[in-house]
Order: structure tokens, then C-alpha cells, then sequence
């Protein structure tokens, strides 16, 4: 009997993300007139929850409360607009992180890590492009073919222009994050940039988590497993008051982090901000980065980790 609850849960799901592929505004009704697998981000949001509620009814307020969060926020609902399906398999991931408290991501270390390849101090070259400079630190310390290490700023912030706003390099003109064009960039854009140029091994690729106050300390996981990969993840921050080194300045912010140190109990960021109060490599401690994940009231990262091949995280 519980092998065939889950299936018809794992039925329900996919029928959910299928009707969820064509996304139109936010809170939308179904229009009779659109096509017959088109739901709103409320319709989406109900389903998931009466899925999941129906196999752990003990948590229900606690699913409300993790759906809600993150079907609310302009992350998500960015996403939603164009890739509804998506957008939703992000919320289930964030549900499993919670609802499977025993589940670990694919590989566990517990010492220094730090990617293999280099990452320069890269600085953005307007106010809105700290996802591009982000993007391309990332690429660089991920060890993406074509971006390799440099410190000419002619041709990081080329890089950084080209991201922005959907230039072409060698004939391909798909990596844009449509910064120009959005006034800011959303983070799956970020993802689709590095899945497209940083290689996938042995089921490893980027994917985009996010996190809320039931599953901040997962997140800290999932960075250590990217660099273990040599994978940089990028993290938006989305209040930079919770940071000490900004002192109080509040606002959205993309960063990357390039080593987890635990025994020293410190990651390393480096922040791309043009200002030179915030820009350049800063340590922070543990306790410091999971207060930023607790009280952010959403948490988002791009980081590389084990997918199967339903586009699930893969637990042990």
C-alpha cells in the first residue's frame, strides 16, 4: 500500500509541473479559453501543497508556511513566468530538504575546501551588474573552457557586458541573463549560464536551491558539496545588512564564495560590489552566514550538485 501512496503522489507531481510549463501572471485565474495545462502560481501552489499535505498531514502548517514564502517572492515568481515547471521543482526540493530531515546531500567531507582553479576579485561595472560580475567569478573558479583565468578588467568587463545584455561570443548568443533588459538578474538565469558552460560530471550540474527559516542549515551543506566539484557557487543576498562588513546598508546583492573552512569554522566571499567599502574578499564566520540564512526571509543559491535524472536532488 505505501508503494502505491508514493506512486500516485509521484503522479500527482508530475502532473502538477506538466500544468505548470506554461505559466501566465501571478494569481491569474484559468482562463477557459487558454490552453487546458495552464495554471496560475495560486492553482500550482495549492496542488503542491495538497500533495505533499496528503502524505505528511502532521506538517501541513509548516508546508503552507515554505510554499507560501517562496511562491511570494519576486525570485520565484520571475522564474514562474517563464518556466513554471521549474519554478515549482524548486519549491518541491526545498519541501524535501525539510519533510526528510535525515537526508544529506550525495557527498559529505568535513575539512578545507576551496575550488582548484583560480577566482579574480572582479569588480561590477554598474549598480545593476553584480549577477554578471558574480557570473563570471563563478565561471572562471568553476573552470568553465571559455573563461580562463584573467585579470584584465577590458576583458572581465567585456565578459560581464556580454551576460548583461545577450551579446554574442562565437556564435552563441544563449547565455543571457537579461540584466539590461530586467534591471537586475534573477538567479535560475544565473543557473542556466554556468549548467551551459561548466561541465557536468558524473551526474553533477548547477541547479538552483532555495532555502527559508525550516532549512537554512542545509544550505551551508550544499555549498561545501559545489567546491568539493571545484564548482563556485553564487548566493544572493537578500538583505546585506545581516553581513557585518556592510555595516547596515541594506539591499539585494549577488556574491560568490570560494572556500568553506571548517576548521576554522569561516567561508570566504568575494563581493563584486564597485564600491570599495564592500568590494574584495572578506571572511565570515559560520554563525555569521546561518544568521544570513535564517533571517533572510528567502535564501537563494546557484550551486552544483548530484541530479537525477528526473531533475531531483539526489539524497543518501
Amino acid at each position: 500500500m505505501k508503494k502505491i501512496i508514493q506512486k500516485a503522489i509521484s503522479l500527482s507531481l508530475a502532473l502538477t509541473m506538466m500544468m505548470c510549463s506554461y505559466a501566465p501572471c501571478f494569481a491569474e485565474k484559468v482562463d477557459a479559453s487558454k490552453s487546458s495545462n495552464t495554471l496560475s502560481i495560486g492553482e500550482c501552489a495549492n496542488n503542491i501543497k495538497a500533495i505533499y499535505k496528503s502524505e505528511y498531514p502532521e506538517q501541513s502548517d509548516v508546508i503552507d508556511d515554505i510554499v507560501d514564502t517562496l511562491s511570494s517572492s519576486n525570485e520565484f515568481i520571475n522564474i514562474f513566468k517563464s518556466e513554471g515547471a521549474t519554478a515549482f521543482q524548486i519549491i518541491e526540493d526545498s519541501l524535501c530538504d525539510f519533510l526528510k530531515p535525515s537526508a544529506k546531500p550525495y557527498m559529505q567531507t568535513d575539512d578545507l575546501y576551496t575550488t582548484k582553479y583560480l577566482v579574480p576579485q572582479i569588480r561590477q561595472i554598474k549598480n545593476t551588474y553584480c549577477g554578471p560580475a558574480s557570473t563570471v567569478m563563478a565561471l572562471i573558479g568553476s573552470g568553465a573552457p571559455k573563461y580562463k583565468y584573467t585579470t584584465n578588467q577590458s576583458v572581465t568587463n567585456g565578459w560581464q557586458t556580454y551576460f548583461a545584455t545577450g551579446g554574442n561570443i562565437s556564435g552563441n548568443n544563449n547565455d543571457n541573463l537579461f540584466t539590461e533588459k530586467n534591471g537586475g538578474t534573477n538567479i535560475e538565469d544565473i543557473t542556466k549560464v554556468l549548467k551551459n558552460n561548466v561541465p557536468s560530471v558524473n551526474g553533477y550540474t548547477y541547479k538552483t536551491k532555495a532555502f527559508t527559516y525550516y532549512t537554512y542549515n542545509k544550505a551551508l551543506d550544499f555549498i561545501e558539496i559545489s567546491l568539493v566539484m571545484d564548482a563556485v557557487p553564487v548566493i544572493r543576498l537578500q538583505d546585506t545588512s545581516l553581513l557585518s562588513y556592510y555595516k547596515g546598508a541594506s539591499f539585494t546583492h549577488y556574491v560568490v564564495i570560494t572556500s568553506v573552512d571548517f576548521n576554522a569554522e569561516s567561508i570566504t566571499i568575494i563581493d563584486p560590489h564597485y564600491d570599495d567599502k564592500y568590494f574584495g574578499t572578506h571572511q565570515i564566520s559560520f554563525a555569521e552566514f546561518n544568521n544570513l540564512a535564517k533571517n533572510s526571509r528567502d535564501f537563494w543559491i546557484s550551486t552544483y550538485t548530484k541530479v537525477k535524472s528526473d531533475g531531483n536532488f539526489e539524497y543518501v
